[in-house]
């Protein structure tokens, strides 16, 4: 896990002190840092690519079937999770695979933590559908 990053910190602090954590420098997972609460139209004041941003939007809101689905509840997660897993493997496919989330037990704690995280109130994973179906997660 990447040490420093506000989400390396946060789920340090979730985690049972029952889960052994050893911190490894790998790859930075890229996007944007937003601080916590920051509204987004604020955070498009700060970009110089705004108009693209909102361009983009507005093209995804008049598709049919467009919804932003944002799980929070732990018995929720199962079919946005698979679909998160489903996107990062196609991702990473043409470069032999992923670094970050590589086989089934790393698949498992995955599962395990975003579940932890979901019961401590701390977490939202968002899922854009287009026609009904998935497209993209975070």
């Amino acid at each position: 896990m990447e040490t420093g990053a506000p989400g390396t910190t946060a789920l340090l602090a979730e985690l049972p002190r029952s889960h052994a954590v050893a911190r490894t420098e790998r790859f930075t997972c890229p996007g944007r840092i937003f601080s916590p609460g920051e509204p987004f139209d604020l955070f498009l004041r700060r970009t110089a690519r705004r108009d693209n941003y909102l361009r983009r939007r507005r093209w995804l809101e008049r598709q049919p079937g467009y919804a932003l689905e944002i799980t929070r509840d732990p018995g929720a997660l199962a079919a946005p999770l698979g679909a998160f897993f489903q996107f990062h493997a196609r991702r990473w496919a043409g470069e032999g695979g992923s670094q970050g989330i590589r086989g089934p037990r790393v698949e498992a704690f995955h599962r395990d933590v975003t579940r932890l995280l979901a019961e401590s109130g701390v977490l939202q994973l968002y899922t854009l559908k287009v026609g009904g179906d998935p497209v993209a997660s975070v």
